[in-house]
């Protein structure tokens, strides 16, 4: 395994431990540290220089606006997080022009497969408890593994099971097994968080991805789905009401805060705040506050969306930018990654900007699927070579039998 490879691993894994109460800073300081270690290594033999992205530059604007508004402010923080964060970016953009897409998706499962392994070991007998389905103590129970918040669980780990999907072209039959394992311990760890907009967001992205590559199906796995989804309907036909009471209780259905009858009308009130904040200020309505300034502590409320974030942070000029850049991604012809890989690639945009409506970590560095996905959109919008555009239309993604990484 390449230096560079098991930094950027050990990097998004020292993420994962990065929300355990008093060891935020020292995790979220150590990913950066590993981070760009992997870089240094990165540039003597590896590095392949190319112009920045839309996105890297839409990102340096808004770094470049946070720095500057920092005198009229006087937020310390802001200034520190924006050194960091200008780092990270650097040397994701120099790790992502020195591993491939495979690459990138092996250091990222490697993370999950140490994550998973020790929530298991740390938090097993939460995780148990809080998928018990007791409805007196539901909320108590939600599970917050390593420290993490329920909502933002979800997003790592049902984030993740795109992810290992991705990985699972690549694996041996051994590595199979234990990513299916791995999958399925991500989706009950989002039943135990009840993190319900994840798994909406995962649902809506998966059906882009089964509808994307429903022609290359072959006909023994539309079998099986059709045995699976046979017997799931005889189950739910057999036991409606014990399998709607345990998914009512597990994701708080009837809850009078979170339940269907709530109308979110709490999170509705959220947004409502963060577009008064946004349009209420002067000059800050295009040019934010600086990066990081909209945190609960600092403005007094969650808002409980990424696009209200940035706009609060980075105002409306580097906000549109960055956004625009992101859907720019998404809507691309050819990505620089190999073919196969591309469909499910915007499957994993598609999710974390449907997820980005009801959370606010689309453009961050302090957990592990946020970093990956800056290493995605970077790896995307750049400008395929002239073999991958070649590649790409004679490739058939389910003839392919790449297993091994290699250049893209």
């Amino acid at each position: 395994m390449k230096i560079s490879l098991a930094l950027t691993a050990a990097a998004l894994s020292a993420l994962m431990f990065a929300n355990i109460p008093g060891y935020e800073l020292l995790f979220q300081l150590s990913a950066i540290g590993l981070l760009a270690g992997a870089a240094v290594v990165s540039l003597p033999r590896d590095y392949r220089p190319s112009d920045f992205t839309l996105f890297e530059n839409s990102t340096f604007l808004a770094i470049l606006i946070s720095i500057i508004t920092v005198p009229f402010t006087g937020n310390d923080y802001v200034a520190a997080y924006t050194v960091l964060f200008l780092i990270t970016m650097l040397c994701i953009g120099v790790v992502c022009r020195s591993l491939t897409f495979e690459e990138l998706i092996l250091a990222a499962s490697i993370s999950y497969y140490i994550g998973i392994c020790v929530i298991l070991v740390v938090d097993g007998a939460s995780f148990l408890n809080a998928l018990s389905g007791n409805p007196l103590t539901r909320w108590e129970n939600r599970l917050a593994p390593l420290g993490t918040h329920p909502n933002l669980a979800g997003l790592i780990y049902l984030g993740g099971v795109l992810i290992l999907s991705a990985r699972f072209r690549l694996a041996r039959r051994l590595e199979r097994a234990a990513l299916l394992l791995v999958i399925a311990v991500c989706f009950l760890i989002d039943f135990g968080a009840s993190a319900r907009g994840a798994l909406v967001s995962l649902i809506l992205a998966g059906g882009f991805l089964a509808i994307q590559n429903l022609r290359f199906f072959k006909r023994h796995i539309l079998s099986f789905l059709f045995l699976g989804s046979t017997c799931a309907f005889v189950v739910l036909l057999i036991f409606p009401s014990e399998i709607w009471n345990y998914l009512a209780t597990m994701f708080e259905l009837n809850s009078t805060t979170r339940g269907l009858d709530s109308g979110g009308t709490g999170r509705l009130d959220l947004w409502r705040q963060g577009l008064e904040l946004i349009f209420g200020r002067e000059w800050g309505i295009l040019f934010g506050s600086g990066l990081r300034s909209s945190s609960p502590d600092a403005i007094g409320f969650s808002t409980e969306s990424s696009f209200i974030t940035i706009f609060i942070e980075s105002g409306l000029l580097a906000g549109t930018l960055q956004i625009a850049a992101i859907l720019a991604t998404l809507v691309k012809r050819h990505y620089s990654i190999p073919s196969h890989y591309q469909t499910l690639a915007r499957s994993i945009i598609l999710f974390f900007l449907i997820q980005s409506f009801f959370n606010r970590y689309l453009v961050a560095i302090g957990n592990p699927f946020s970093m990956f996905f800056l290493f995605l959109v970077i790896k995307a919008s750049e400008r395929p070579a002239p073999a991958l555009l070649r590649s790409s239309r004679q490739i058939n993604p389910a003839t392919s039998t790449l297993r091994t990484s290699g250049r893209d």
